[in-house]
């Protein structure tokens, strides 16, 4: 799922591009695309489960990425076994529920509500009060055990989805 964080003022002010931040976590720092065409230095940063990458200039907006798969296994300690291409998956005998998922999303979303104020309080030294987190982009969970290619195959067709490219054999 992705994310954009942002103050609803603050996002309004357009700052100043910060060099001194780039340049103290320079191996940090990449170009991403923001809008149609145009790329811009961005402070971005990974871990097991998520990336954010946050505007140096302009309305310092961050973007959030969540493998909402990877955390729910970070969540409930739950390892992947016999995997032998992905573990993006959560076991056929796992007992996490809808409102479990639910759940998840919205600490992960209140965790980066704050993470965001307490960076632009840390380096900005502004203390924001209406940060919102907003979903971007979501991408659905398709059960495919105990079905086969195949039989994906057949429902994407259905639906007018081709999936020839995809299939290998």
């Amino acid at each position: 799922m992705f994310f954009v964080v942002y103050d609803e003022e603050y996002a309004l002010e357009d700052h100043f591009f910060d060099k001194e931040l780039r340049d103290r976590f320079i191996q940090h720092v990449k170009r991403s695309r923001i809008k149609k065409g145009r790329f811009e230095q961005v402070l971005r940063k990974e871990s097991e489960y998520s990336a954010w990458e946050l505007q140096l200039r302009g309305s310092r907006t961050m973007y959030f990425h969540v493998n909402v798969i990877h955390y729910l296994q970070s969540l409930h300690d739950i390892r992947p076994t016999n995997v032998i291409y992905d573990d993006n998956f959560l076991p056929i005998d796992s007992k996490l529920t809808v409102l479990g998922l639910v759940q998840a999303l919205r600490d992960f979303t209140e965790q980066a509500r704050e993470f965001y104020k307490d960076l632009v309080m840390q380096y900005w030294g502004i203390e924001l009060e209406h940060v919102r987190v907003k979903l971007s982009q979501s991408e659905l969970l398709f059960e495919v055990y105990p079905a086969s290619v195949d039989d994906i195959a057949r429902k994407l067709y259905a639906k007018g989805i081709s999936f020839r490219k995809y299939r290998r054999g």
